[in-house]
């Protein structure tokens, strides 16, 4: 008779070999096994517009980047330290204490800024290419809200602008009277002014 501590044994070897190269593994049938997957119509419906979603979503991005780049390319307007800059554009006053920036005189852009209690009036002329280009703009600041009317003529047209500051974007929102669009950043060491300049406008 076997010791109890040992495994019974068939033909002189234990029932289970436990060498570490022999582990029995169960293997279950070898027959291959095919399941008819059904694809809702919720799934089916989703692969067949798939490619329209994906070109809805290209279509969503140009747009997007469409817009930061005209964003991107608007100048900042704003003063700071008793001068003006628009763009790379550096208006200086024209004589201390004054409230007329310019370059001296010239075609280049004049502009004049007025203190009238809660509002400001700027005022712009310069010469483009022989064309005349004014612009005026009444800011009016009540409580914490910025904003700012606008009227320009280039030439013989003649449009309008409605601005409201952005204290979240630090920007004028500017939308003309065609529909344009435009955003004018002021930099965080910048002041607000109003901008009678027709950045962003595109004649039509």
């Amino acid at each position: 008779m076997q010791p109890p501590s040992q495994p019974p044994r068939s033909s002189g070897r234990p029932l289970v070999d436990r060498h570490p190269q022999h582990i029995p593994l169960p293997i279950g049938d070898l027959r291959v096994v095919r399941r008819d997957y059904r694809m809702s119509p919720l799934y089916r419906r989703f692969r067949n517009d798939l490619p329209n979603y994906l070109a809805l979503l290209g279509v969503a991005l140009a747009l997007a980047g469409a817009v930061l780049v005209v964003a991107s390319l608007t100048p900042a307007v704003y003063e700071e330290n008793g001068i003006v800059h628009v763009g790379s554009m550096v208006l200086p006053p024209a004589a201390a204490g004054s409230a007329v920036y310019d370059y001296g005189g010239g075609n280049l852009p004049a502009l004049a800024l007025d203190y009238e209690g809660p509002q400001t009036v700027g005022a712009m002329n310069e010469t483009v290419g022989g064309v005349v280009e004014t612009g005026r703009c009444v800011m009016t600041v009540s409580g914490s809200a910025v904003s700012a009317t606008c009227a320009f003529t280039i030439g013989k047209t003649s449009f309008t602008s409605d601005d409201s500051y952005s204290l979240q974007q630090q920007a004028w929102l500017r939308t003309y009277s065609n529909g344009e669009t435009a955003v004018i950043p002021v930099p965080a060491d910048g002041t607000a002014i109003p901008v009678p300049f027709p950045v962003g406008f595109s004649p039509k």
